[in-house]
């Protein structure tokens, strides 16, 4: 799961939260939400939603890819608001 790794590198860090998501461009409060989630427990995803990751990419277009499990993926290439990809997360 990709917001353990980072939760994980970011107690390994001597950076707070705050510089270690400046530094990686992620959004504190999702930190802080999946680090809750996380340390709740070790099956606190549904099974059908495994992974949620963005990608960085040389390319002037972003791709945010979701891993729904047994080899399906949601792949969305292009700007999205945070709206969206709010109710996204929600399912």
């Amino acid at each position: 799961m990709i917001w353990q790794r980072h939760i994980e590198r970011q107690q390994n860090s001597s950076f707070t939260i705050q510089a270690y998501c400046n530094r990686h461009d992620l959004s504190p409060g999702m930190f802080y939400y999946w680090k809750r989630k996380i340390a709740g427990t070790a099956d606190s995803l549904p099974a059908s939603f495994q992974e949620l990751e963005i990608l960085s990419s040389d390319h002037a277009i972003p791709v945010i890819e979701v891993h729904l499990g047994e080899g399906k993926l949601i792949r969305i290439e292009g700007h999205v608001s945070p709206a969206f990809l709010r109710e996204l997360l929600q399912c």
